[in-house]
């Protein structure tokens, strides 16, 4: 009997079919990557996601950068058909700030050009900041007031010439009266094993520490891309790299700043630790890192990419945490303003619009036990300020009153 040649049909449809769907998925997928982002920024994480899972992590690296240079050409466009508006700015609040310039490389954006650089309500602006040199910044006061005193402050610097349509948003932290801690997310990083104990509300900030919350803000780069250290409440997710870029907390709530192996060692006293690329700024000074183009280096980005980044840096005293955020910055850039902030270590976290956050809290009217009220630093920031107040996928940092 002749074998029926149906299986055969069928089989030779799907040699066809599925060339195509997968194709149909490449495609979109590089639309969602490259194009979209350059006027919808937000959409990017969600195609890099999909296509990391078809072509791998380093494909979609080397089409991250294409994207980047494509927003970066527009955003210069849009900058100047604009007639010269910045494409950053504070969360909207009504009172503005006119902050001073603070040098020639390094100039305060001019307020004037956006609509949006205020003071938020819930500030008290005449409650001084205390005076400090180690910075050339004009330091506004931002967010609650802890016991009379002023805990974090904020500026807007320019930290690329090339790139007018850009800048850096800095946030300084005091942490003679604020504690850092770190969460890990629900799905990242992955504990490279069984954890002794689990951790307390995964995901999300504890709601027993919600009335002594006052701000939160974004973690580092995903396992996937470069497998850096991290340990929450004395707990190894994954272990430590040497020279690496590292953030920790120790037993006595001091947080210390530096390249793993040489100025952080392990010891006993450290409860967390974080850690992302090469550093930024070691003593003082740029390193020659930011200008060092090797993917494997930097978590398979580029350096000289110009996009979102965020970066945290510390004052050689220790008393001040520097959160930066920018668009169109480069690993250089953003080495220069936390620098300019007075950081004398610094350490690169996530990119991407899609994970800059960062988000201050205040007293709920809805009495005890109550979720605070979130606002983003940023009007670009899209995402629900709450984020964090429930489980979230990726790693972060909060801060508490320090009892």
């Amino acid at each position: 009997m002749k074998p029926s040649g149906k299986p055969l049909k069928k089989r030779g449809i799907w040699r066809v079919v599925f060339p195509a769907i997968l194709g149909i998925m490449l495609i979109g997928g590089f639309g969602g990557l490259v194009l979209i982002p350059a006027f919808a920024p937000g959409t990017a994480a969600q195609s890099a996601d999909v296509l990391r899972s078809i072509i791998g992590p380093q494909a979609v690296a080397q089409l991250e950068s294409v994207s980047f240079r494509i927003q970066d050409g527009i955003n210069q466009y849009r900058y100047q058909a604009s007639g010269g508006r910045p494409q950053i700015s504070w969360q909207s609040p009504p009172q503005s700030i006119a902050p001073k310039p603070v040098n020639a490389s390094m100039a305060v954006v001019n307020p004037s050009k956006s609509d949006a650089v205020a003071t938020p309500a819930a500030i008290d602006v005449n409650v001084p900041s205390e005076p400090d040199s180690s910075s050339s910044v004009d330091w506004q006061p931002y967010g609650q007031v802890v016991n009379g005193k002023v805990v974090l402050q904020r500026a807007l610097v320019a930290a690329d010439p090339s790139r007018s349509y850009a800048g850096v948003a800095l946030i300084r932290m005091d942490l003679s009266r604020l504690q850092l801690n770190m969460m890990p997310g629900t799905k990242d990083p992955v504990p490279i094993s069984d954890m002794s104990q689990p951790i307390p509300n995964q995901g999300m900030i504890p709601p027993s520490e919600w009335n002594v919350l006052v701000a939160a803000f974004n973690g580092g780069f995903k396992a996937i891309h470069g497998h850096y250290g991290m340990m929450v409440d004395n707990e190894t997710l994954i272990f430590p790299i040497n020279g690496i870029a590292t953030v920790a907390v120790y037993k006595n709530g001091d947080v210390r700043m530096g390249v793993w192996g040489t100025d952080i060692t392990p010891s006993a006293d450290i409860i967390a630790y974080r850690q992302n690329c090469p550093p930024l700024i070691e003593n003082g000074q740029v390193t020659n890192y930011v200008d060092n183009p090797s993917r494997q280096l930097w978590g398979l980005t580029q350096t000289a990419d110009a996009t979102w980044r965020t970066g945290l840096g510390l004052t050689q005293d220790g008393r001040y945490l520097i959160y930066a955020v920018g668009n169109g910055t480069t690993a250089g850039s953003l080495a220069t303003a936390l620098q300019t902030g007075g950081a004398y270590w610094g350490m690169q976290l996530d990119i991407n619009s899609s994970y800059e956050h960062f988000v201050t809290y205040q007293a709920s009217d809805s009495g005890a036990g109550s979720a605070p009220v979130a606002q983003s630093l940023l009007s670009q920031m899209a995402d629900d300020p709450a984020i964090y107040l429930k489980p979230y996928p990726r790693d972060f940092f909060y801060l508490t009153i320090r009892q």
